[in-house]
């Protein structure tokens, strides 16, 4: 399989036929990942947040201009990752994240019950820090996909419900 088919594959954990599911994304490259996240919230009627960590932002709202997808320059030094109340189903990391602590403890709130937080990292970096700090902040049932996307391990976890 491609790297498109695999990621295909792994957005399979989002379901086709859920009204009202949201997607929130954190970028700071046009990752394969954007597209693939774009299509398939198109097809399924899914809000998508992509929340661009990179300053190269007008080609990325000409590209994925739709009315359920919305692109915003994102800082992730901000005091809080909630923007107009908004909490998502699924979170997607495909950001080289620096302070992982911070950002967890920032986009737990952001999450839903039970919501799913989804990492992509590289397979030069120890997974171990992540599952320590997943850990940390109330996340559960943390576990790893390897080698579905080159050079890539996956990290999948779970907001718990009513915890924090």
């Amino acid at each position: 399989m491609n790297s498109q088919e695999n990621i295909q594959k792994l957005l399979e954990i989002i379901p086709s036929n859920h009204p009202a599911l949201m997607i929130a994304h954190f970028s700071d490259t046009n990752h394969q990942m954007v597209q693939e996240l774009y299509y398939k919230s198109i097809q399924n009627e899914i809000e998508y947040q992509i929340n661009f960590l990179n300053d190269k932002i007008d080609s990325i709202k000409q590209k994925y201009n739709h009315p359920l997808i919305k692109i915003i320059k994102f800082d992730l030094n901000r005091s809080k990752y909630m923007i107009q109340g908004k909490i998502y189903d699924f979170v997607f990391v495909t950001a080289n994240i620096t302070d992982i602590d911070t950002f967890l403890q920032k986009v737990h709130p952001i999450i839903k019950n039970s919501g799913n937080i989804i990492i992509l990292v590289d397979n030069t970096i120890d997974t171990d820090i992540w599952f320590q700090l997943l850990e940390k902040n109330y996340f559960v049932a943390t576990s790893t996909i390897d080698n579905l996307i080159e050079n890539t391990t996956i990290i999948i976890s779970k907001k718990m419900h009513g915890w924090r």
